[in-house]
């Protein structure tokens, strides 16, 4: 009679666990179970590793400035929304990839008007906003659009594994990325 680690070794599937052909009609399902559950654990692992660096900024910072972070990063959200104009969904849509770099191209012109607008306007109105604010803000729009696009290519043929682990860099560096500095001369 073979062991188990016998059956193992000469390529047989183990007795034990669900490499038994007893479980095989279910090795599938939970396998995929597994990959939701493991996206759904870095999901939240990212959204954890956000509050903390938020409470962190909290710590750190007067409430007051904090006040004025949350409209300065309300309105990045906002701009960021309208950096594309919803094209990067033709992205996914693009049936070739010459389509898809198409609306690749088209993202990147859209996106870099949109921030060297947002940067001219700010850069303009400098006696009511601060240039390292406004360097800040069009520096912050620009990475989201990035990102934006970024998880838009990764998520193009249905793989949503890859675009989790590209937002944990994002969760990390996000109150420091886009947060103006905390002093008290923010307006």
């Amino acid at each position: 009679m073979q062991t188990t680690a016998q059956l193992v070794r000469t390529g047989w599937p183990a007795a034990t666990g669900l490499r038994s052909p007893v479980f095989a009609p279910l090795r599938k399902p939970l396998g995929l179970l597994n990959d939701i559950a493991r996206i759904a654990a870095h999901l939240l692992l990212i959204r954890v590793i956000s509050v903390v660096g938020l409470i962190v900024a909290l710590w750190l910072c007067p409430v007051q400035v904090f006040a004025h972070l949350g409209l300065y990063l309300a309105a990045l959200g906002l701009a960021s929304l309208a950096v594309f104009g919803r094209y990067e969904l033709l992205i996914v849509g693009a049936r070739s990839d010459r389509q898809c770099a198409d609306a690749m191209h088209l993202c990147i012109l859209l996106g870099s008007c949109a921030v060297l607008t947002t940067l001219v306007v700010a850069l303009y109105l400098r006696h009511q906003i601060p240039v390292y604010i406004a360097l800040a803000f069009a520096g912050a729009l620009l990475a989201r659009a990035a990102l934006r696009v970024g998880q838009t290519l990764a998520t193009r043929h249905g793989r949503y594994d890859r675009a989790v682990k590209a937002l944990v860099p994002h969760a990390v560096a996000q109150p420091f990325d886009s947060s103006p500095r905390c002093s008290s001369d923010l307006r």
